[in-house]
Order: C-alpha cells, then structure tokens, then sequence
C-alpha cells in the first residue's frame, strides 16, 4: 500500500480569506437601564487567496490475479492549497481516518502513518509559504487581539465580581476605555461592598466576643467564688 498525491486545479478561488478588520460597534440592545455593550465583528472584505492548486490524496495496492499485476486505488480526499495550511487530512474525510481503515480493510494506525509520510512533507512546504503572506499576518494580529481581550475581560471581571458583559459596557475588544463614568461606577460600587464586608466581618467577631465574654466571664467569677 502506497500513498500517491496528485496536484490539479480549482476552478474558482477559495473565497474564505481571513477577514481584513475587526470592527467595533455599539450593540444597541439590551433588557435593562445600563449602558450599552460594545461589540465587535469581523469585516466583510477579506483577504485574495490566488493559489488555485488542490491536492489529490489517493492510496494505490498492488496485487496478483491470475499471474498478472492489478492494482486497487482508494481517494482519501482532495485538499485545497489553504486546506493544507491549517486542516488535517483526517477531518476532511467523512468519518475519518478509522472510516477509510475499515472500508480499505487495515489498521487505522498504519493508514496514517502511510498518507502521513506522504502528506506531512508538502504541508510543512505550503505551511512555511503561506506564514509569509499578508493573510496569515493578519490571522496571527487578530488571535493576539482576542487573546488579549479575553484575558483582561476575565481580569476584571474577578477584580470588581462583575459578570463579563460589565467589561464590555466599558472597553472594546482592543482595550480602549469607552466609558469611564461607568467604570467609576462600578469601582465605586465595588469599594462600597469591600467596606460592607468589612463592617460585617468586624460586626461578626465583635458579637462573637461580647458572646464569648458573657457566657465565660460569669463561669470564671464563679469558679473563683469560695465555698
């Protein structure tokens, strides 16, 4: 059994580029009095992808009938150019890797050791082409920006004991502060709590002594009453 890649051409070229901007707007809908959250969404202007090339993955068996050599061929799939960027072979076939071990009848295991060896060298080549491009640029500055957006989203939301939409009354997805009397709001109501805390914890261990002493210092007079 051997693993034989075949390249041909696409017709029409992949139309599913990484979208060029994040865009920031005002989500306008909300069920109560706050402020609105901001929202972000990707642009419809995405980037060109010309590479028209798509790769033909197909397993090929040698075997004898009758003393002459015939020979089996299986398609595992047929991977664009931007398909080998970022997609296994694997999961572009229905079922998977385990689906087409048991329809060609051998273990999973050594079917993709054979179309890896074989696949595996071409996606490293493409991979290293594209990382090059404008397009994987941009997919790497987005994935920063998310990343970082999520983190301090997630850092405020434990710092003042707010839920995320909070975060997003006040920032947008790249950090910029959109409303700062809100957000001294909710440092105002947080410090109130925090003081609120406070005073119930002092309140608490006041009672507790007063308690503590009423109960144990009568005991103690007795103790050292004489008989």
């Amino acid at each position: 059994m051997y693993c034989v890649i075949q390249e041909i051409r696409r017709k029409k070229p992949d139309l599913l580029g990484e979208p060029k901007e994040i865009i920031v707007y005002q989500n306008e809908w909300r069920l109560d009095d706050r402020p609105y959250t901001w929202a972000w969404m990707y642009s419809e202007e995405r980037f060109d992808r010309p590479h028209l090339e798509a790769y033909k993955i197909t397993l090929h068996q040698s075997y004898r009938e009758n003393g002459k050599v015939k020979k089996r061929q299986y398609t595992v799939c047929t991977m664009s150019y931007y398909d080998l960027c970022s997609t296994w072979w694997g999961d572009c076939i229905v079922g998977g890797e385990t689906a087409l071990a048991e329809k060609i009848g051998m273990d999973a295991a050594e079917l993709c050791k054979i179309i890896d060896a074989k696949v595996e060298p071409l996606s490293e080549r493409i991979r290293a082409e594209f990382q090059q491009s404008a397009e994987y640029a941009a997919q790497q500055e987005h994935e920063r920006i998310r990343a970082d957006y999520f983190t301090a989203r997630s850092q405020f939301c434990k710092k003042y004991g707010v839920d995320k939409s909070e975060y997003d009354r006040c920032y947008d997805v790249f950090g910029v502060l959109r409303n700062a009397s809100y957000l001294k709001q909710i440092q105002a109501e947080h410090k109130a709590r925090q003081r609120e805390a406070r005073k119930q914890s002092r309140d608490y261990w006041s009672s507790y002594q007063e308690s503590w002493h009423s109960t144990y210092s009568g005991q103690s007079a007795m103790m050292r009453r004489p008989f």
